[in-house]
């Protein structure tokens, strides 16, 4: 069977976590800067300060019942997130990186599934 691939980009706090994610036939990448080229050096600011604000990380779905387990987890996971204002993540087609959602506390998971490539 060939694999899914979904791009996810979001608040370091959230990618970080998914990251960490333990979900059967869900692949976890490496979780990076959204943006690769923030330079320490070219910034006024000491590389201290400097801090990415989204990460994104890539994910390789083996089949439709692990992402609707992954996608749950997410939720959770976005409950639990302590911000001001709601958490949002994007949701990118892997290989295109085509927008296909945002997800957040509000989603509704069977209209999420229903977006998703197949």
């Amino acid at each position: 069977m060939t694999n899914s691939y979904l791009r996810l980009v979001g608040p370091e706090d959230v990618i970080e976590q998914v990251g960490t994610a333990q979900v059967a036939d869900v692949e976890v990448g490496v979780v990076r800067p959204a943006d690769p080229h923030v330079d320490a050096v070219d910034a006024p600011l000491g590389p201290e300060e400097i801090k990415a604000i989204l990460q994104v990380v890539t994910l390789a779905f083996k089949t439709g019942a692990a992402a609707l387990v992954f996608f749950k987890a997410l939720l959770e996971i976005l409950k639990k997130t302590s911000a001001p204002a709601p958490v949002k993540v994007e949701i990118r087609e892997g290989r295109t990186n085509r927008h296909i959602a945002t997800i957040d506390t509000t989603t509704n998971l069977d209209e999420l599934i229903k977006k998703l490539p197949k």
